[in-house]
């Protein structure tokens, strides 16, 4: 079929299968049909949807852009198969899908209800907008930057297998996220967040909220300039470092057993007390410090106010030293020496065993 004008194809209860490779729809193209029946449109070059309403599952094949100029109602399946193309829908009109897969290169998808994804993949770009929960049944694949939009309501993309190879940013209440591989991720999260990668993470933003915690997974994590409204959990199994300011309102726990843990901006702000387990360790604080400490390396504690250690510092070479106003051990073993800087008063509250100098 080649048609220079716009079309208009309606088929009541049954199907619409247009998929003749060499079809040609220059103007835009409206689809409608009812019940459980599919409709499927191929088009060798670009394909503007006009207003489309079926009854079942929608399958698109363009040689070209895709963009849609009408309403676009899809109570099934959203197939797009758009390989190497720009995807573009939902941006100046309504979308609705009961579930999405997609192919494209730079693809841009904005739904006006919640948003479901199915084994999809871009090649460039990605920016997904829903005006409900944006969630998943399939890996997703994106080589370049992700951006996904969904206001105050869940991001939910845990598939193991999901591969985001540029940064991604999440603007959304509750949120979990999961890489197959590296993660460079930029939080604007109203609700408890999960971030999980298989290799290395980087994270920066905020996650408001009196009662939203940040929980990471990874191998070597590194935070750029964060805010966490709760409680911030760290499990690594590399290096835990930061490259600008920490502020958690609640507690800190770092489990990153015999890794280094360098948490050392000047404005760090730990409300809460934190737990460290690692090797090495700096910890920095531009305010009061309570830390709890499990660390197999030198370790150096430091609070612009009052600090309050305790812990155990294990290794024959390792030391720890603080520098803090009023600072106060309790029950803590050094495995070497121990030295403590204060411009206020040094006191214990249980009992301090040095293996060596103090």
């Amino acid at each position: 079929i080649d048609a220079d004008g716009t079309s208009s194809i309606s088929a009541g209860a049954n199907a619409i299968t247009l998929t003749e490779a060499t079809n040609d729809f220059t103007g835009a193209v409206s689809l409608s049909n009812t019940g459980a029946k599919d409709v499927s449109i191929t088009d060798s070059n670009a394909l503007d949807l006009g207003t489309v309403g079926v009854g079942q599952n929608l399958t698109v094949t363009t040689g070209g852009t895709l963009s849609d100029s009408g309403v676009v109602s899809v109570p099934g399946l959203a197939t797009i198969v758009s390989t190497g193309q720009t995807v573009i829908l939902g941006d100046s009109t309504t979308a609705n899908f009961g579930s999405l897969d997609f192919a494209g290169a730079a693809v841009t998808i904005t739904e006006d209800s919640a948003m479901e994804i199915a084994a999809s993949e871009a090649t460039g770009a990605l920016s997904l907008t829903a005006s409900g929960a944006i969630s998943q049944t399939g890996a997703i694949d994106v080589d370049g930057t992700s951006n996904f939009t969904a206001g105050a309501n869940a991001i939910t993309l845990t598939e193991a297998t999901n591969d985001f190879t540029g940064a991604v940013s999440l603007t959304g209440g509750v949120t979990s996220l999961k890489d197959a591989n590296d993660l460079t991720a930029s939080l604007t999260t109203s609700g408890t967040t999960a971030l999980t990668a298989v290799n290395s993470l980087t994270v920066d933003g905020t996650v408001s909220g009196a009662t939203s915690d940040l929980t990471t997974a990874a191998a070597a994590t590194s935070f750029g300039a964060s805010t966490v409204g709760r409680n911030l959990s760290v499990t690594a199994s590399g290096a835990v470092s930061d490259t600008d300011k920490l502020a958690v309102a609640g507690t800190t726990t770092i489990s990153a057993t015999g890794q280094t843990v360098e948490l050392d901006t000047a404005t760090n702000d730990f409300t809460g007390a934190v737990t460290v387990t690692g090797g090495a360790t700096i910890l920095k604080d531009a305010n009061d410090l309570t830390v709890s400490l499990t660390t197999s390396g030198t370790t150096a504690i430091t609070a612009v106010n009052s600090l309050a250690v305790d812990g155990t510092v294990s290794g024959a070479t390792s030391d720890l030293s603080t520098t803090a106003a009023a600072t106060s051990f309790g029950t803590t073993a050094v495995g070497q020496n121990l030295s403590a800087t204060a411009s206020g008063n040094i006191s214990q509250t249980g009992a301090l065993d040095i293996e060596g100098t103090s």
